[in-house]
């Protein structure tokens, strides 16, 4: 089966959601030790979905690479995290 190409229109929506991931990325506001644990985890839950969004509209080896990365941002005490980053890597290898 061959990969059809994304259409302009696509491309435009995917771009969105990755720059609204790398947005969330970015973020840093956060009040109180415990707070700013639950707030990074959440923005950084929010990113991932909205990478995932991007990839779901056009596959790109940037939005693998990108949601691995906020993979990353995890806490590394979780096992599933580092098999997520590992995924999204090797998946973006095969996507380039």
């Amino acid at each position: 089966m061959t990969k059809r190409e994304a259409t302009d229109e696509e491309r435009d929506i995917a771009n969105r959601f990755k720059s609204e991931g790398n947005q969330l990325m970015k973020e840093k506001k956060f009040k109180g030790e415990h707070s700013q644990h639950v707030n990074h985890i959440y923005i950084i839950s929010e990113a991932v979905e909205r990478y995932s969004e991007a990839i779901n509209v056009q596959e790109s080896a940037i939005y693998y690479c990108n949601r691995a990365a906020a993979y990353g941002r995890f806490p590394k005490n979780k096992p599933e995290n580092s098999r997520f980053r590992a995924a999204g890597c090797f998946r973006s290898a095969g996507v380039a």
